[in-house]
């Protein structure tokens, strides 16, 4: 079982929204470094508690479409193979792409949070790639 559920300190929106996405790319960053398949990913997340059902409805989207996720990220990569990228590069793409697609929450906060969690997560280069690769994809998801 992969225990990423930890306790919030705040219970506003936005910083719960904050943590959920901290949830969402550590999961699945384990996921696929350790291979874990998609029903026993759900009853890893089945247990969380009620204040990450944000982290549940991305990752739950995520594992739905996660093909059509993959290949749109791989549309949006420049001279990258998506199996290529470091695994926390990859779950945060794959976090991102799957929020985007929820439409849930505006797409700068989207942004803003990825290069965050690239900044903090995998480093200085990967914030810049991160924000790269989903700009693009927005940009021509508006269009």
């Amino acid at each position: 079982m992969i225990n990423v559920a930890r306790k919030p300190v705040s219970t506003s929106k936005e910083h719960l929204n904050s943590i959920n996405r901290e949830r969402v790319i550590e999961f699945l960053y384990k996921v696929d470094l350790l291979g874990i398949d998609d029903i026993q990913c759900r009853k890893d997340f089945e247990g969380w508690p009620k204040s990450y059902a944000y982290a549940i409805t991305v990752l739950d989207n995520y594992l739905k479409n996660s093909k059509e996720i993959d290949d749109l990220i791989q549309d949006n990569l420049i001279e990258w193979k998506l199996t290529r990228l470091p695994f926390m590069d990859r779950a945060i793409l794959r976090a991102g792409f799957s929020e985007l697609l929820l439409k849930a929450v505006p797409d700068g906060v989207i942004l803003s949070e990825a290069v965050k969690l690239a900044n903090e997560y995998s480093g200085v280069e990967s914030q810049s790639f991160v924000n790269g690769v989903l700009a693009k994809f927005v940009k021509k998801f508006k269009d």
